[in-house]
């Protein structure tokens, strides 16, 4: 493997001639392909890197890195830093692309872009996937039961799945061990693995916790067709597709306009007109609820002409509305500088049913005045939230453990963005005290485990056994001890000592 990096390090000249030979990777066959249980990238990527004996942070900084094109991407693994990895590994963007491309040249294989979303980018939006690794524990252990190849499917990491249709069950997104959340992406990773403690993610599980609902099964299908039929597919929807799909629906279906259309989906009309006008695509959750509505799927929708709409569609045609009575306007209007939260004046506008500037035209002061209340409103509400967020940063700081900022941004309720907007030098501190402790934390585990690995190393060397990774590995039951630069290295020290030559 090392040949492979310094040969990868060259430069351009020394790449093509090795590309012309061989591949720098193994052509490892992803798990699950056409089937609605498909391997992630992220998954395939650690599997890859473990068949190759080094790390994951190894593979993408020595190996992936000279061959992306995306220049923050390769200045952040440079770095060491995984953040963009870690949103977009699987999915349907130009830094998915970059891996995929990447992977594709290095492996030899053509059919890795089928491990992400990207080929529905035309249909669905970003940020599909949720933060973190998400697992069935029932399967995991299925899988290990059965002898089968540890894998984690794109599947579970998608937002709209919750729980796993299999063993239905509640996917897990949290280390029963360890209770932390599992990045995509670590130096550390092994697949079905904690990443942080090293703990089994699999679990045998007896009882049905979770039973899916009707809607729940329905959005699940969604995607498992999807995933299913990509690799048997020669063509996809572009982001035209949806404004297309809508205007035959109008055409065909007997809609009177955008609005009764709009009416029938249950969405707002000017989100309509922008869908319509292919100012934008849906989110998957509207997805969802446009096929249902349709009594369809969002893959059928797609690749079957023929839908049948069993409503009929006159009764969301609308005649031209009636104007609302002034009365009503200036009842509405006065009666909301009575309340304790105020709305809006557009707010106020559109739950009535009247035009802002025909209110402004007959009630010009009264408009002023609800337009000044609202606005004292939104700065009380402003200067109560600081003095919150205030209260929580000082407290946070005088924990006895320290948590992240993400952590105390979940415990309260409060996005990120906000608690540092308010309150930037305090989120500093809470971050920089929370990595000290995991620094310190790291640091004693290494302590800890270089002491065991010398112990087990002297235990080995007594009985007459060489105390290679693998056996002082399994004396540990850890499998990621080695992959501490920290560990390895005392372990050649140590076997220097007792007179051994290094090797693994």
């Amino acid at each position: 493997m090392n040949v492979y990096i310094n040969s990868v390090n060259r430069g351009k000249g020394d790449m093509e001639k090795l590309f012309s030979t061989r591949t720098v990777l193994y052509n490892l066959q992803p798990e699950g392909i056409e089937t609605p249980y498909t391997e992630s990238l992220s998954s395939y990527i650690a599997r890859l890197a473990a068949i190759h004996n080094v790390s994951t942070a190894t593979l993408l900084k020595e190996i992936l890195e000279p061959v992306l094109t995306t220049n923050h991407i390769k200045q952040e693994l440079l770095k060491g830093n995984n953040k963009s990895t870690l949103l977009y590994i699987n999915e349907n963007n130009s830094i998915t692309l970059d891996y995929v491309q990447a992977l594709e040249l290095l492996t030899g294989r053509e059919d890795l872009r089928n491990l992400t979303m990207l080929n529905w980018q035309g249909i669905l939006c970003r940020n599909i996937m949720g933060d973190n690794r998400k697992w069935c524990p029932a399967c995991f252990h299925q899988m290990l039961a059965d002898s089968k190849t540890i894998y984690e499917p794109l599947i579970w990491y998608l937002n709209a799945i919750e729980k796993c249709d299999i063993h239905q069950i509640s996917l897990r997104d949290e280390c029963k061990k360890c209770k932390k959340k599992l990045p995509f992406i670590h130096s550390q990773l092994i697949v079905g693995y904690c990443q942080y403690c090293g703990g089994w993610l699999g679990e045998e599980v007896n009882d049905l916790e979770a039973s899916l609902n009707d809607m729940e099964k329905f959005v699940v299908l969604n995607y498992k067709q999807l995933i299913q039929n990509t690799p048997r597919l020669k063509w996809f929807p572009s982001k035209r597709f949806i404004s297309l799909f809508f205007r035959r629906l109008i055409s065909e279906y007997g809609f009177s306009s955008y609005r009764s259309l709009a009416n029938f989906f249950e969405i707002n009309t000017p989100t309509m007109n922008n869908y319509i006008y292919g100012l934008n695509i849906p989110n998957p959750d509207v997805l969802i609820k446009i096929a249902s509505k349709l009594n369809s799927t969002i893959y059928k929708i797609i690749y079957n002409e023929n839908i049948e709409i069993e409503i009929n569609v006159k009764e969301f045609n609308f005649s031209k509305r009636e104007n609302t009575p002034l009365s009503i306007i200036e009842s509405q209007l006065k009666g909301n500088l009575k309340l304790d939260k105020p709305k809006s004046l557009s707010k106020i506008a559109r739950s009535t049913g009247f035009s802002i500037e025909t209110a402004r035209r007959h009630f010009p002061n009264l408009c002023s005045s609800v337009e000044e209340n609202y606005l004292a409103y939104q700065e009380k509400r402003k200067a109560e939230a600081q003095t919150e967020i205030e209260r929580i940063l000082t407290k946070c700081l005088s924990r006895d453990i320290p948590i992240s900022l993400t952590k105390l941004a979940e415990e309260n309720g409060i996005s990120i963005k906000k608690i540092r907007r308010y309150f930037p030098d305090l989120s500093k501190k809470v971050s920089l005290r929370y990595n000290s402790y995991l620094s310190e934390i790291k640091k004693r585990k290494i302590d800890f485990n270089l002491k065991e690995i010398q112990r087990v190393s002297d235990d080995l060397h007594k009985k007459g056994i060489y105390p290679s990774t693998q056996k002082v590995r399994q004396a540990l039951d850890d499998k990621n001890v080695f992959l501490y630069k920290e560990l390895m290295d005392g372990w050649k020290e140590k076997i220097t000592q007792l007179g051994y030559k290094s090797r693994k």
